[in-house]
């Protein structure tokens, strides 16, 4: 990878973390977040060029009812969990949703587990742990999911405190969501 993109990857994570700054602080800002969506938007192609995985994100471009494979991720069940049991099948009989489940009636089982408690967590197979929760639109459609990666956390991290958290978080941007657009 170039030294111009390495230095732009280091920029952006600093973003990252004042976003990350403002989130907890409660000071968020529908800028801000804009402004972070439309660097990730003109980093990830440039990652990709370079060989850097980018997860399921196919890109510059992507629209809604692009199709990429989900995982066993918390943001991955998120989003699936807002999807209809019809288009679950389909996503599953395509081969495009990759978990530790057995069938499509068991992945279903979770994803009620999801809708229920309004948040996931990772696969127990897959490496790390992380909790994740929708946000939502003003017409409270799920338009995304945020995560929290619980890696090096220690060994008596809270699953609960930390969905609570994120449960948090994705409630404050979708507020903000629909705040912007009562405006616009």
């Amino acid at each position: 990878m170039d030294r111009e993109l390495e230095q732009e990857l280091t920029q952006f994570r600093q973003e990252v973390e004042r976003f990350e700054a403002q989130l907890q602080s409660q000071e968020l800002k529908l800028e801000d977040l804009a402004l972070i969506r439309a660097h990730v938007r003109e980093l990830l192609p440039r990652l990709a060029a370079a060989g850097r995985g980018v997860g399921a994100y196919s890109g510059e471009g992507t629209s809604p009812g692009t199709a990429a494979p989900l995982d066993g991720s918390a943001i991955a069940k998120v989003l699936l969990a807002s999807r209809s049991s019809e288009e679950i099948g389909t996503l599953w009989s395509g081969g495009l949703v990759h978990t530790r489940h057995a069938s499509v009636g068991e992945l279903e089982l979770d994803l009620d587990h999801v809708r229920l408690h309004g948040w996931a967590q990772n696969d127990r197979d897959t490496t790390g742990s992380a909790v994740a929760a929708p946000v939502k639109d003003a017409q409270g459609t799920v338009a995304a999911a945020i995560g929290l990666d619980l890696r090096g956390t220690g060994p008596t991290v809270s699953i609960d405190l930390h969905a609570r958290a994120v449960l948090g978080a994705a409630s404050r941007i979708s507020a903000a969501m629909r705040e912007h657009t009562m405006v616009a």
